[in-house]
């Protein structure tokens, strides 16, 4: 477990805080002392948190604020970064849905696994392809359960429908 710097957490969310608020380490950390100027109790991880959190609201779901999350709590809080993993894989399923729904070929997903770190769940499910449901975003489970990394790499990948012959199916 690392120690939490207001300067190591600005560099996780760098590219995500400049595109959503505009803002450089500087407004970051004018922000910070801004916020914690009558609370000298909140720390700065506490603080940074409370960001994350925003940035969820402001970027409206981009999976990558719950990659940071899952980036967070595993490297600077020690614990299993799987449940904002698994937001990240499902919300990344849902804009690729929102973004495909005028699409007049027909979607399945497929599920792309980093089996090189070892997790044995992960191995099973490399390459398996599953019909997009906008009510079961995450029809294998990744980052659940079964995943034996505190980390889930995997993610599924948007594709169209093939037949028997490699034709593409059409809606």
């Amino acid at each position: 477990m690392e120690n939490f710097t207001l300067k190591k957490g600005y560099r996780l969310i760098e590219r995500t805080i400049q595109q959503a608020l505009g803002w450089t380490y500087e407004d970051y950390h004018e922000q910070f002392l801004k916020d914690t100027a009558d609370t000298s109790w909140l720390r700065e991880k506490d603080w940074f948190w409370g960001l994350l959190n925003r940035l969820v609201i402001e970027t409206k779901g981009n999976p990558m604020v719950h990659h940071h999350q899952a980036v967070f709590v595993n490297l600077f809080e020690g614990k299993p970064g799987t449940p904002y993993d698994k937001l990240c894989i499902e919300a990344g399923l849902l804009n690729d849905i929102v973004q495909q729904k005028d699409v007049s070929i027909a979607l399945v997903t497929e599920i792309v696994t980093n089996g090189a770190r070892g997790c044995s769940y992960a191995l099973k499910v490399h390459g398996k392809k599953y019909p997009i449901d906008i009510n079961n975003l995450n029809p294998a489970e990744l980052a659940g359960e079964k995943c034996t990394w505190d980390r889930c790499l995997c993610f599924y990948s948007v594709l169209p429908k093939r037949d028997q012959d490699g034709d593409l199916i059409w809606k």
